[in-house]
């Protein structure tokens, strides 16, 4: 799993795609004992929660760096 989330790093475009893609890589394992860490910014703790069919506990948390 963690390489395939390195391999993602760097990519453009389709950012939508990229959220919903490691969102159906990671679905299956996360538990209600995990906590999700968000970097995707304009992307709200609702809509990543929406996106599981459990309860999930998601974090959001911005770099104080410009994203290159």
């Amino acid at each position: 799993m963690i390489k395939k989330l390195t391999e993602l790093n760097g990519t453009s475009g389709a950012e939508h795609s990229v959220r919903n893609y490691i969102i159906s890589e990671i679905k299956d394992y996360v538990t209600e004992d995990n906590i999700l860490i968000s970097l995707a910014p304009g992307i709200t703790i609702d809509s990543v929660k929406s996106k599981f069919d459990k309860k999930v506990r998601v974090v959001r948390c911005m770099p104080n760096t410009p994203a290159l």
